[in-house]
């Protein structure tokens, strides 16, 4: 008659809890309103992407140390610092792994730590990554300082607050942060239940349980073996098979379908939750784009460089200006560290073009300047600045009318024509 003929009917056995067969039933703890643990979060492919589209764009990024010269012009300094800001940290890890490692680590736990390694100069010779719990933070007694106990590997000690770069966010006191593993703890506890559920799901097929009633009751070895085969028919795998039951037998759903809990719908909604505590707008990370938003690539990378990026570079400018200036330097107000955004603004070659064009015919520019930022090579004698309103060139600091000039230059030379004419 169907897939259970084999079954032998035995005696009835009295409904009570100790024959009620419970090892089969699927569990799924719920645990959203606990700390979430690091690797268990970034489990999370929306997670996971805005951390790493955050992190690595900042890493990405280049920060410089510069000095504002008498005339008021920037000019970036030839130091050490901008080396090891910009390529290798430390000789073995490179500086964009070194900004990763701090903006992620900030992200997630709300403090993302860097040892300033110095010489007898006091020169910053290298600067060495540090997770957050190879880090304690000690407040001096009957003070405001604090300072910092470390247990890496090869650097364990104490060392002053101006040892080690200290990037906090969400922070009350400056100091000691707060990530979104706590600040949003109940986002990524539902979204691992939601992971869990939606897996379930789809290893035990359209419904997660169900009721078997049979009119007369099987031996426990029977039972055992109906509920492995039901738990096999209603596996990822069947899908699409019709289930044939005896008359004897009947199947009651006592759980949702996935069309009825609206799985992708709940998906939707995680992404959207998690894009807000990453303030990026949920299409970076894989959610849905709403009609309106983001019509050009120029505007969604504005948006993306105002409301989410600029915060963290703001912040580990001042960072760099209090731990990596020098009480000298500081005093002077000469010197600064300062990311170069300018990447970040190009938009597509014909628009990048346009710019430049206009910058050229205001003066803003030379046309070696723009050939530089095009990645062009130099060619001689194009570092004039035109002013093509005023038909004009800068040089040598003076504004020179080429439509001018250029008369001058033909009455010079009919002048000396004339002259020649004469003399002959």
């Amino acid at each position: 008659m169907g897939i259970f003929d084999k079954f032998t009917r035995s005696e009835t056995v009295p409904m009570d809890s100790e024959n009620i067969n419970t090892g089969n039933v699927l569990n799924i703890e719920f645990n959203g309103f606990s700390k979430s643990n690091r690797d268990i979060a970034l489990k999370l492919s929306a997670l996971y992407s805005g951390t790493n589209l955050i992190s690595e764009t900042i890493a990405s990024l280049p920060i410089y140390k510069y000095k504002i010269e008498k005339d008021g012009s920037k000019v970036r300094v030839n130091e050490k610092i901008n080396y090891l800001l910009n390529r290798s940290c430390n000789g073995f890890i490179t500086s964009f792994d070194l900004k990763d490692t701090i903006i992620k680590s900030a992200i997630l736990e709300g403090n993302g730590f860097a040892l300033i390694v110095r010489n007898d100069n006091f020169e910053i010779e290298k600067l060495i990554p540090l997770k957050k719990s190879e880090v304690e933070l000690r407040q001096i007694n009957g003070t405001d300082e604090y300072m910092y106990k470390i247990t890496k590997e090869n650097y364990q000690g104490e060392y002053q607050y101006f040892e080690v770069i200290n990037l906090a966010l969400n922070s009350e006191d400056g100091v000691n942060g707060k990530g979104i593993l706590e600040l949003g703890k109940e986002v990524i506890g539902l979204g691992n239940a939601q992971s869990k559920f939606i897996g379930a799901t789809l290893t035990n097929g359209s419904y997660m349980k169900g009721l078997l009633t049979t009119p007369n009751n099987l031996s426990p070895e029977q039972r055992e073996n109906l509920s492995q085969k039901i738990k096999s028919f209603f596996s990822g795998g069947n899908s699409g098979r019709v289930l044939v039951l005896p008359d004897d037998l009947k199947y009651q759903n006592i759980s949702l379908s996935p069309a009825d809990v609206e799985l992708l719908k709940m998906q939707e909604f995680n992404i959207s939750e998690i894009a807000r505590l990453l303030k990026i707008s949920p299409h970076m990370i894989g959610g849905a784009e709403k009609s309106g938003n983001y019509g050009n690539l120029e505007q969604s990378n504005l948006q993306f460089l105002q409301y989410t990026l600029l915060p963290y570079i703001r912040r580990i400018e001042e960072i760099c200006n209090m731990q990596l200036l020098t009480e000298e330097e500081k005093e002077s107000g000469n010197y600064f560290y300062e990311f170069n955004i300018s990447n970040l603004l190009r938009t597509n070659r014909k628009d990048e073009i346009e710019y430049y064009t206009r910058a050229l015919d205001a003066g803003v520019y030379s046309i070696n300047e723009v050939r530089n930022k095009l990645n062009e090579n130099r060619v001689e004698g194009l570092d004039v600045h035109t002013l093509s309103k005023f038909n004009s060139i800068v040089r040598d600091g003076q504004v020179i009318n080429t439509i001018m000039n250029q008369t001058i230059n033909e009455k010079t030379n009919e002048y000396e024509e004339k002259n020649t004419s004469e003399e002959n």
